[in-house]
């Protein structure tokens, strides 16, 4: 008998039974799987509506940056998107202290990833944190990258316009100091033996590079003290020593070629920077027109002493003859005088207003020397103009200054305005400002950039305008005893509101970084304004009386601000309609409380609406004279009339009240 023997390598009728059904299941399953594939084939191709997101923004690493800092956004997106048309039109708005700047696109376009840069401005300032984003007409931050009735600039592969939405973004530690170093103090001359020096102290620490003196004499002789030590601190060093036996008497500021009182004079290739990097402002360095000596920009330490001013030389009519001096005329009898006048720069040319033509003067240019607005003639601006710093404007009882409407690109903002720089002065009785059109005749519609006054302690910044330090003492002022305001400031364009551009509403007159001692006009009147009435901005002052008839939104608008008014305060809304975004008052607080004080005696005329809902920054009352808003966080139509006879009123943020 034959056995047979099985290998045991080889699989039995079992196992291989086994593994055939294995193989039967398989073929089943793949084409299962592949039932869903197979009818998608035959389907009509799914359109793409979904509009791509913006999922995050990788922002700038928290600091202070200074001028020509760049600051980089990568806005990250749901799917990759592209650029269609100039892709230089393709910004991110930031929104800088009050100012909407311009982030410009670098790369990114056919990715999810938009890479924008914006470089930082001189004069720039946000203490508390730029802000991403535009806000809208809608009073909703946006991105501003599409928009309706428009081709769409930034959208998917199948044509869809990015959205707009902004996801949350913490900036609030991203803040812009672009402003540049000023002399805060300084100290006496001391005299050790044959050396004389002299120690200065700016506003914060400040860095020395190259060649500084300071122009002195001593022993009747002409002198200058070399910077010695302090780079990197607040107070810097100069001195100089004189030959032995030679006298050391009586060291003092001499100036030099025009410039008189105590300047600190950088030679060729010199420079003075804070620690964010902002260069020293030069006399006339903030206008981009430098004065200098024998090459060297010079940076201002002392003024010119009164003693020693020569006095103003009178103006003819229409036609200013030069300027031979700086110095503020006598202010009128209600009004001190300041305590120093400005310094003199008579290497300056000399400013002359333009001929007068049918008994109206047109300017279109800045005013850099002194000058007079002579009663009978009517001064229309017809352009941004500007009143430099250390330059005073006298402007005679009853003068009308019209500003005509419309809107062009100007230097600082798109409409015709009236500024006075930091350092610069008013000198007036009552003044009048007034809308005006093409003509030069006056109209009832605003549409115009109003006037603007920026004080010179404190660095604050609206509508693309801004103030700075400009010294260690006051020796500007502004002086009126009345100021009336017809149909100034512009409202809303249709497309909605942005500061920085022609979608930027403006007030009728706004006060920036204004302290009391710079401003000595007791009583203003603001006539149907194009945006809100009176603005203050990093102020505080004091005033007798304030009326605001008939805006078109704001009666009052402080922006960390105080204003104390002691005789009258007259707000009437009535006259017109009011939109959900028009109230009495209207209270921000980016860098600090804001308060309204209306003290005992005063009477108050109040008509218009009083927000107190949670949904806005809530404005609150306090008073034993005036009635509550009722009923409470609610926007109300309020109406009182009468004389504060208990007590003062306060109005103020409840959060914020100080």
């Amino acid at each position: 008998m034959v056995r047979f023997f099985r290998d045991a390598s080889l699989p039995s009728r079992q196992s291989r039974e086994v593994t055939r059904q294995r193989r039967k299941r398989n073929r089943e399953l793949k084409l299962e799987s592949l039932e869903p594939r197979l009818a998608l084939a035959v389907m009509p191709a799914l359109s793409d509506t979904v509009a791509p997101m913006v999922r995050s923004v990788v922002v700038p690493a928290a600091g202070t940056y200074g001028t020509d800092r760049a600051l980089t956004f990568k806005v990250n997106f749901s799917e990759p998107v592209k650029l269609a048309g100039d892709q230089n039109a393709v910004t991110l708005p930031v929104e800088v202290g009050n100012a909407l700047r311009e982030a410009q696109y670098v790369s990114g376009s056919g990715t999810k990833s938009l890479t924008f840069r914006l470089t930082v401005k001189a004069n720039d300032v946000d203490t508390d944190g730029i802000s991403v984003g535009r806000v809208n007409s809608a009073a909703i931050r946006d991105f501003d990258f599409n928009k309706a009735h428009v081709a769409p600039r930034v959208f998917d592969r199948a044509g869809n316009p990015a959205s707009n939405a902004i996801p949350a973004i913490d900036t609030s530690r991203i803040r812009i100091d672009a402003i540049g170093p000023v002399v805060a103090s300084y100290g006496a001359f001391i005299t050790r033996g044959q050396q004389v020096s002299l120690k200065v102290t700016f506003d914060g620490p400040v860095i020395v590079k190259g060649k500084l003196t300071v122009p002195v004499t001593i022993g009747g002789q002409n002198q200058s003290l070399a910077y010695t030590a302090g780079s990197g601190t607040k107070t810097l060093t100069f001195a100089v020593t004189i030959r032995k036996g030679a006298s050391v008497a009586s060291p003092a500021f001499r100036g030099e070629n025009g410039l008189v009182g105590g300047v600190i004079l950088l030679h060729a290739a010199a420079d003075l920077k804070d620690s964010f990097g902002n260069r020293v402002t030069a006399i006339g360095g903030d206008f981009g027109k430098t004065s200098t000596v024998a090459g060297s920009r010079a940076v201002l330490i002392e003024p010119l002493s009164e003693q020693v001013q020569p006095p103003p030389l009178a103006l003819p009519p229409a036609v200013a003859p030069p300027a031979l001096s700086r110095s503020l005329p006598p202010p009128i009898a209600a009004v001190p005088p300041p305590a120093l006048p400005p310094p003199v720069v008579r290497s300056a040319a000399p400013f002359v207003l333009p001929a007068a033509v049918d008994g109206i003067v047109e300017l279109s240019e800045d005013i850099t020397g002194n000058a007079t607005f002579r009663a009978g003639t009517v001064y229309v601006i017809k352009g941004e103009v500007h009143v430099r710093k250390f330059v005073t404007l006298t402007i005679e009882d009853g003068v009308e200054v019209r500003i005509r409407n419309g809107k062009e690109n100007f230097t600082t903002i798109t409409s015709c305005a009236l500024v006075f720089d930091s350092g610069s002065s008013l000198v007036a009785k009552t003044v009048t400002f007034q809308a005006a059109d093409a003509a030069n005749q006056p109209v009832k519609e605003a549409d115009n950039g109003g006037v603007f006054f920026c004080g010179g302690t404190r660095k604050a910044s609206k509508d693309d305008v801004s103030s700075m330090v400009v010294g260690p003492r006051v020796g500007w002022s502004f002086n009126a005893t009345n100021i009336v305001a017809n149909y100034l400031g512009r409202k809303d364009p249709a497309e909605g509101d942005g500061d920085g551009s022609r979608l930027d509403d403006i007030d009728a007159v706004s006060l920036i970084g204004v302290i009391a001692d710079e401003w000595n006009v007791p009583a203003v009147e603001i006539n149907h304004s194009g945006d809100d009435g009176f603005d203050l901005t990093n102020s505080d002052i004091e005033m007798e009386r304030v009326t605001v008839i008939d805006p078109v939104e704001d009666g009052v608008n402080l922006s960390s601000s105080y204003l104390s008014i002691t005789q009258s305060f007259i707000v009437d809304m009535t006259d017109r309609e009011l939109p959900d975004d028009r109230e009495i008052f209207d209270f921000e607080v980016d860098t600090g409380p804001s308060m309204l004080t209306i003290v005992q005696g005063a009477s108050v005329d109040l008509r218009g609406y009083w927000d107190t809902s949670h949904d806005d920054l809530r404005i609150s009352l306090r008073s034993r004279d005036m009635p509550a808003p009722y009923p409470p966080y609610a926007r109300n139509l309020y109406a009182w009339k009468g004389r504060l006879e208990k007590g003062p009123a306060e109005v103020f943020s409840k959060a914020n009240r100080p």
